[in-house]
């Protein structure tokens, strides 16, 4: 996610501005009026402009791969090899030495009473066992002390519960905001940040170690892809979070998805972690404050309109034109804007939610008038 530099003109430039637009409380094909913030340190301003929205031609649904994905934008995957020298593009690493093993903690209330069942426990077992994982952030099985020995010794002989360890922590001088930086398999490692802003506490978490898009602007990008993290895993940069903000007497109040990777290309994963953090014991999230950040994967905005999760939706557009958003975006040759807003446009119908659309102000690149007047 980007930060600016110059704006177009409104009176005077503003350094350092960052720009969100909110999307329009009904979209059809044509122009409409849309709101943008403007705010900088010392100053926010609003103004009205307008964004066009065309029909888009009708295309495939089917998912794809993150490679396929970069290879249909730059000509070549942007894979990395492994250790092994194989690709990795299911999982981070190969060197978890239970890797096969279902991980409790990725896990639905449900999932852990039909496992509790299967393995001859009744159904409030599962519930108890969620509660050791979310509520009070037990992950040795262990030390879950009232479920029966034999239970505990079954769950660890067929299942586990990870936990990311943390490599790194750093504090912004102003206190605004906290990195975590977590090791994972295979000598990687991940981000996630805790925003505060006001009384709002906000964990932006991460979706993949790397990313096959490769936007110019992006530094996970020059990374390529590395690997998609677990359900288990995105849900513990969760975790360890609240953690975190519990031990200053706070709590984590919304969840972004925009971190390391793109989420869309990881689909089944994000939204199981998505369901867990909105379950309403342990550290729960309404969907109201999630919001998944795309850099414009059209199957996957098509099918969070039509799931069930009722989370929001941000867009990194960045440029407003094709020629310039696909120099700065490869997924935008596959994906261009008409098509892009096309897909925004079925999301805010189906879902009844407003889009927002995220705008990296590049001197001299993406901060014209022009761009203005085509936002």
């Amino acid at each position: 996610m980007g930060y600016g530099l110059n704006l177009f003109e409104m009176g005077r430039r503003h350094p350092r501005v960052a720009l969100l637009a909110a999307g329009p409380a009904r979209w059809a094909s044509g122009a409409h009026p849309v709101t943008f913030r403007l705010f900088s340190k010392n100053a926010w301003c609003a103004c009205n402009l307008f964004i066009i929205i065309t029909p888009m031609q009708k295309m495939s649904q089917a998912p794809e791969t993150a490679a396929e994905v970069a290879a249909s934008a730059r000509e070549e995957p942007l894979t990395r090899p492994t250790a092994t020298g194989e690709s990795d593009e299911s999982g981070v690493g190969s060197e978890q030495t239970c890797v096969d093993l279902p991980d409790l903690k990725g896990m639905l209330p449900q999932e852990l009473q039909e496992l509790a069942i299967e393995l001859g426990e009744r159904a409030y077992r599962g519930r108890q066992l969620y509660s050791w994982i979310h509520e009070r952030g037990v992950d040795e099985l262990s030390a879950m002390t009232d479920l029966p020995a034999s239970f505990r010794r079954q769950l660890a002989s067929s299942s586990r519960v990870s936990r990311l360890g943390q490599t790194e922590r750093r504090e912004a001088a102003e206190g605004t905001a906290v990195k975590f930086v977590f090791h994972m398999p295979g000598a990687r490692h991940v981000e996630a940040v805790l925003i505060s802003d006001g009384d709002r506490r906000t964990a932006c978490l991460s979706s993949q170690v790397g990313c096959p898009l490769d936007c110019q602007f992006c530094a996970t990008g020059r990374m390529g892809f590395l690997g998609n993290l677990t359900a288990a895993q995105i849900v513990d940069q969760f975790l360890e979070l609240c953690r975190y903000a519990s031990a200053r007497g706070e709590r984590v109040t919304n969840v972004v998805m925009m971190g390391m990777g793109e989420p869309l290309l990881n689909y089944d994963n994000l939204v199981q972690a998505l369901r867990i953090m909105r379950v309403e014991t342990g550290p729960s999230i309404g969907g109201r404050r999630i919001t998944v950040s795309t850099a414009g994967y059209v199957p996957g905005i098509r099918r969070l309109a039509a799931d069930d999760l009722n989370v929001g939706l941000a867009i990194s557009l960045n440029a407003t034109t094709d020629e310039l958003r696909s120099q700065l975006m490869p997924i935008n040759r596959k994906y261009p804007i008409a098509e892009l807003l096309a897909a925004a446009e079925e999301f805010f119908s189906r879902r009844g939610r407003r889009v927002t659309y995220e705008y990296v102000l590049m001197a001299g690149v993406t901060d014209t008038d022009e761009d203005a007047r085509r936002l």
